[in-house]
C-alpha cells in the first residue's frame, strides 16, 4: 500500500526554487507551481525529505507536508485541475464532485 502526501513549498532564492521544482517534478505530480502530489512507492518520504534538505534554508524557506489517503481526497477546479489527469488508477474515475466541477469549468 502506498502512502500519499501533498508537498507545498515557498523558497526565497530563485536558483534553489528552480532546483527543487525540477527535483520534485521528476518524483511526483505537479498540481500547481509549488504544490505536488507524492506517492511513497519507490522512495520513502523520509528519504525524499532527506534529499530535499540540500535545496532548503531553514530560516528562509517554508516546506509543508500533508499526508492524505489518496488523490480522491483532493478537490480541484479551474484551469489547473487538468493536473489531476492520469493521477487516478486505471478504470477509476475522478470523485463525483471533482468530476462535476472539472466538467463545468472545461465547458467554458
Amino acid at each position: 500500500m502506498s502512502h500519499w502526501y501533498l508537498i507545498a513549498y515557498d523558497i526565497r532564492d530563485p536558483k534553489r526554487l528552480q532546483r527543487l521544482h525540477r527535483y520534485l517534478s521528476r518524483r511526483s505530480t505537479a498540481l500547481q507551481h509549488s504544490l505536488y502530489l507524492y506517492s511513497e512507492r519507490e522512495q520513502s518520504i523520509d528519504e525524499l525529505l532527506g534529499e530535499m534538505q540540500q535545496y532548503l534554508r531553514e530560516h528562509e524557506d517554508d516546506l509543508r507536508l500533508y499526508p492524505i489517503h489518496g488523490p480522491a481526497d483532493i478537490w480541484a477546479g479551474g484551469g489547473q485541475s487538468r493536473a489531476f489527469d492520469g493521477v487516478y488508477p486505471a478504470g477509476k474515475e475522478k470523485p463525483g464532485l471533482l468530476k462535476k466541477i472539472v466538467n463545468i469549468v472545461t465547458r467554458r
